[in-house]
């Protein structure tokens, strides 16, 4: 499947597919590495969905806002929600002060968010096949993988090498090969939720304390191709050892990583909707510090259309689960996520919103 062939459904995530069907498991988790290669691949924001005002909402509102700490940035006349260029250093990686590990070129932030790095595997140039074999204390993982083609996306470079994954010998998912980007961070769980994340590891066969192998490939038919193009493959796994909270039945990371610095969540918002359409709009916290926001639909019943912060799209024909993640424009007051489905649709959406901090 070509990454043309459809604008993902954005971090389609294994809260929307059954555990105990791995058929559809690995449709889901495939369609949420594609998103995550998109993003990172096009810069600085990745997106979801359109709408109007909400037509029915099914529940309240639920709003968490940081105390009142008297007057803001802008009412002391101070700059408020900047917005710092991106340093990327060589082959499209970003320049960070955070820890990292370096592997055959590739790099990986080691602690993302209180994350945990268990390991990472990297081959070499026109090698067709990688092993990671780690022995993880739990069973609430993440991970990432790719493979590199240099000239992906260049011009009479048209035929990206595809590679799949596998988990214990078990098929995990799959996806084509992009360009280079960095540092790398966990991508892909099976849910938000520990319990569940858990129950998905444990399906394909991994138990805490035992070892478990990661294996990336390109299939046999496209080897000559891959060895020819110099494809570079590769999978971290890690530990979801993070501080999260759960709110409106969602697991949140309280620190993230953008664009190579950390970031806290200061406020949030979930809504429930109904019938065709539903909108989210939060006023952004003044501040001189930059600001990010990740928002999205989760649970949607049937196919929609989402339009996220600086009016990033995205269209699913399944329903599930679609997120964004884009900094804040300067001087920007007001983040929108919007939901419309040509039918009866029900779901979820959010808006996250980070500060920097380092």
């Amino acid at each position: 499947m070509k990454l043309d062939d459809l604008k993902q459904t954005l971090t389609t995530m294994a809260n929307d597919v059954q555990v105990q069907d791995p058929a559809a498991r690995i449709a889901g988790v495939d369609d949420k590495l594609r998103a995550a290669r998109r993003r990172k691949a096009v810069g600085a924001g990745v997106g979801v969905a359109a709408a109007a005002t909400v037509l029915a909402v099914a529940v309240p509102s639920v709003f968490s806002s940081a105390p009142d700490q008297g007057p803001g940035p802008a009412g002391r006349g101070e700059q408020v929600n900047t917005q710092e260029p991106t340093t990327r250093e060589r082959d499209g990686i970003i320049a960070t002060s955070l820890p990292t590990v370096e592997d055959n070129g590739t790099v990986f932030y080691s602690e993302p968010g209180g994350d945990t790095l268990i390991g990472e595997a990297v081959g070499e140039p026109g090698q067709t096949s990688v092993t990671l074999t780690v022995t993880p204390e739990t069973q609430d993982l993440a991970h990432v993988q790719f493979c590199w083609q240099p000239g992906v996306g260049d011009s009479g470079v048209s035929d990206a090498v595809d590679y799949n994954s596998f988990v214990n010998g078990r098929p995990n998912n799959g996806s084509e090969c992009g360009a280079r980007y960095g540092p790398l961070q966990p991508e892909i769980r099976f849910s938000d939720d520990p319990a569940v994340n858990s129950r998905g590891w444990q399906h394909q066969g991994v138990t805490p304390g035992e070892p478990m192998t990661f294996r990336i490939a390109v299939p046999p038919s496209q080897r000559r191709q891959a060895e020819a193009a110099g494809v570079q493959l590769g999978v971290a796994l890690y530990a979801n050892t993070g501080r999260r909270v759960e709110d409106y039945g969602t697991t949140i990371p309280t620190e993230a990583v953008f664009a190579g610095h950390s970031y806290t969540l200061v406020d949030r918002k979930f809504t429930s909707f109904v019938d065709h359409q539903g909108e989210i709009d939060v006023p952004l916290p003044a501040s001189t510090s930059p600001l990010y926001v990740v928002s999205g639909v989760r649970g949607v019943s049937s196919r929609y259309v989402v339009t996220g912060p600086n009016n990033t799209l995205n269209k699913s024909m399944v329903g599930g689960a679609s997120e964004f993640s884009s900094p804040v424009r300067r001087g920007q007051q007001v983040a929108t996520v919007k939901v419309r489905s040509p039918e009866d649709a029900e779901g979820q959406l959010y808006l996250l919103i980070y500060e920097r901090i380092d």
